[in-house]
């Protein structure tokens, strides 16, 4: 079985450059939130890209100056950023390498901006991209793919659904991935859930990949 995954909440408000003034800061982040606006930190020259057609395949890679602002004192081990971000605590990061879990790329460490300190380290979390054959549960209209491209491999994007199944006989092993076809959603192994469970990881959502939705 395959899960996949959400924040519960948004606990961190945003990222910014390290030298965008405090006052500034806040209003990006709110403004971030709503609006889906960057700022000057994103490197807009360097995506995720197909290795077949070379589009561009995720909204952008993060820069060298990767800083957030945690909005309260609740420190949460995961949280979801816009964009191709998942953020992690040290602590996923020690289990993850413990458990000799697999698919993430890199771990990329994170600057905590404020007065809000973490008794930990953070890390934004590099996804890998998984072949791995899916379908649509069922034939509803919640399922809606769009053409982008006659690309095989990341032509077609999955705009919507309630539910999709995979086919184990053509996962790669990776416990947590995502698809060319709908970048940015991530889905992680029965083993990665069961081990996320049994550490009482925080602000994580585990959806069975059948009865997902967005």
């Amino acid at each position: 079985m395959f899960y996949a995954i959400d924040s519960e909440n948004n606990l961190i408000s945003q990222k910014y450059s390290p030298d965008t003034p405090a006052s500034k800061m806040e209003l990006w982040a709110d403004f971030s939130r709503k609006k889906g606006t960057t700022d000057g930190n994103i490197s807009s020259d360097k995506y995720r890209k197909c290795p077949i057609c070379g589009n561009a395949i995720s909204p952008y890679l993060w820069g060298k100056d990767r800083v957030i602002k945690i909005s309260n004192k609740r420190f949460p081990d995961f949280e979801f950023l816009w964009g191709d971000d998942l953020i992690v605590s040290q602590k996923f990061k020690d289990i993850y390498n413990q458990e000799h879990l697999t698919g993430i790329e890199a771990f990329e460490t994170i600057e905590v901006y404020g007065k809000n300190q973490p008794p930990f380290k953070y890390y934004n979390c590099r996804i890998s991209f998984s072949d791995i054959h899916w379908q649509f549960l069922r034939r509803n209209q919640k399922n809606q793919v769009k053409e982008l491209t006659n690309c095989p491999k990341c032509g077609i994007f999955i705009d919507s659904t309630s539910g999709i199944i995979f086919d184990e006989s053509t996962w790669d092993k990776h416990d947590i991935f995502q698809l060319y076809n709908a970048p940015h959603r991530y889905f992680v192994s029965d083993k990665m859930a069961n081990i996320i469970k049994c550490n009482n990881l925080t602000n994580i959502l585990l959806t069975p990949s059948d009865t997902c939705s967005w």
